[in-house]
């Protein structure tokens, strides 16, 4: 994940958040901001036959 904090004119370092896929199929990606200023990144993944729905929910600081 990368952060911007002036509407996208830069960006910070890229961090890893969550845990990697066990294969790299991973699609239909979502991020949301919510009330509380939480980040919230969702998307699936499949590990062979079973399929999942990852989310990561972090709160960014300074």
């Amino acid at each position: 994940m990368k952060i911007s904090t002036d509407s996208g004119k830069s960006w910070s370092d890229e961090e890893v958040v969550g845990q990697p896929a066990p294969l790299p199929d991973v699609g239909y990606p979502r991020t949301v901001v919510g009330k509380d200023g939480t980040v919230l990144a969702v998307h699936c993944t499949n590990a062979g036959k079973e399929r999942f729905m990852v989310a990561t929910r972090i709160r960014i600081t300074d």
